[in-house]
């Protein structure tokens, strides 16, 4: 079980069952991976519940967010890299409520998504 930092309280999870080969995580045959579902449902995670984690914004780590575009396209020569996109805080702030940590229940239950610039 997993617990706060001070070890008082255990939070309560829930497993989270994933699609995974089964083949690239197991040695099998061939007619043993031929026989075998592309994908299976294995325990992939763990959610944790929304009221036993507290979320501070001073919490977090202030880094540029750098993005490289690629494109693959057999169709066409390849390119040179392109120069990467960074992110402004103010773009951030505007998107981050639409991601997974965004639209987490112990955000939602604060109803703030700061971004430290």
């Amino acid at each position: 079980s997993l617990t706060d930092r001070a070890g008082a309280q255990p939070w309560r999870t829930t497993p989270v069952s994933e699609p995974f080969a089964l083949a690239q995580y197991e040695d099998l045959r061939e007619d043993e991976q031929l026989a075998q579902p592309a994908f299976v449902p294995l325990d992939g995670g763990l959610t944790v519940a929304a009221d036993d984690l507290a979320v501070e914004d001073e919490a977090g780590l202030a880094t540029a967010i750098a993005y490289e575009t690629l494109v693959i396209d057999p169709t066409r020569p390849p390119e040179r890299p392109k120069p990467g996109y960074v992110l402004s805080a103010a773009v951030l702030e505007r998107v981050a409520r639409f991601g997974a940590a965004g639209q987490a229940p112990a955000r939602k239950r604060r109803g703030t998504t700061a971004v430290v610039a």
